[in-house]
């Protein structure tokens, strides 16, 4: 389909995902898909893959203003927690069944000259709902299509809405090596719930290996060497696992209230190598917690015990009154991003 034609399609279908919102979807109305285990292929040797769901889903920034906080930190969490719902419609309209995207756009392996821009594609996407993207990435690129996933505080989410689309997509996993037992037993049971075919890559560096080079990096409170650790034991396995699944483009399940550098971030990003996807980018705390209730999905075990975001047992903790916001409690607020978003 040539450009114009494929983009005036696409403000019609727009439209009608615009009307959609407002209609109400129930729980039954959803197909859910659930299996038995696959077990996990062990491909390579240890860290967790991104930040695809570690966002708290009580909505934790709530709790920040409590008492006990200064006048500061509850003005900067006010203007969070209001930035989060301004852009919370996406869940509204995450339900709909009609793949808009998917219609209009240019299908699996196809090459049009005539496409629409990046530019264009993401400003239509911003009228469409999370699974109207997942459907789009399906159909585009097919079984080149990778989902990552941290087992974190949200990843049941979007593990759970690309699955229902595609029961056998490829989700890889990073194990840094260092993940609480709690994440590793959460793994477990999404495994299973879901019927994941799930791909588990690790460092060719063993934890004692690293150690022993370079002593306790996550320790330290230079940058460059909590940079090293992440290049270590996440960034390079990621990049492994997309070369041998011969990955063309990954979805990730980050949304933009979680940092200041996924603010700007946009639903797709082309590269060279592969696309980026992020189809949640405008859910807050709110969205997740409701999809979570709606659709009965299991919570990760320690975000009872107050951790709004879980990575590494060792540079992860559960929120206090005394954080500005809930990044603060990874690597005792250093860095807020671990390079897997940064560098892909």
């Amino acid at each position: 389909m040539k450009g114009k034609q494929w983009f005036a399609r696409a403000s019609r279908s727009a439209e009608s995902a615009t009307e959609m919102v407002e209609e109400t979807v129930t729980p039954e109305e959803v197909e859910y898909s659930v299996g038995g285990t696959r077990d996990a292929e062990v491909v390579s040797t240890g860290s967790e893959v991104s930040d695809s769901g570690d966002e708290n889903v009580r909505s934790s920034l709530e709790d920040v203003m409590g008492s006990g906080v200064s006048e500061h930190s509850r003005s900067e969490c006010k203007k969070r927690l209001n930035s989060e719902e301004n852009v919370s419609s996406g869940f509204q309209s995450s339900l709909s069944s009609e793949s808009s995207l998917v219609e209009i756009g240019l299908g699996a392996g196809k090459e049009d000259p005539d496409a629409i821009s990046p530019e264009e594609l993401n400003s239509l996407m911003e009228g469409f709902t999370a699974k109207e993207r997942i459907s789009w990435a399906l159909e585009r690129y097919g079984e080149g299509l990778v989902l990552t996933t941290s087992f974190g505080i949200q990843s049941a989410v979007i593990l759970h809405m690309v699955t229902e689309l595609k029961p056998d997509v490829k989700v890889v996993w990073v194990d840094t090596g260092y993940f609480p037992a709690e994440t590793y037993e959460y793994m477990q049971e999404l495994r299973t719930r879901l019927n994941l075919n799930l791909s588990i890559y690790q460092s060719e560096m063993s934890p004692a290996h690293m150690e022993a080079l370079h002593g306790e990096l996550w320790n330290s409170d230079n940058v460059e060497d909590v940079k090293l650790y992440n290049r270590i034991r996440k960034v390079e396995p990621l990049e492994r696992a997309f070369k041998e699944l011969g990955a063309t483009a990954w979805i990730t399940g980050i949304r933009r209230t979680q940092t200041e550098f996924r603010k700007s971030l946009k639903h797709y990003e082309p590269s060279k190598e592969r696309a980026k996807l992020m189809p949640l980018l405008e859910w807050s705390s709110r969205d997740v917690a409701k999809y979570l209730k709606e659709h009965d999905l299991p919570k990760h075990p320690l975000e009872a015990e107050g951790y709004t975001t879980v990575g590494d047992w060792h540079s992860s903790r559960a929120l206090t009154l005394d954080d500005l916001c809930e990044r603060d409690t990874r690597f005792n607020g250093l860095i807020q991003e671990c390079g897997i978003h940064t560098e892909h």
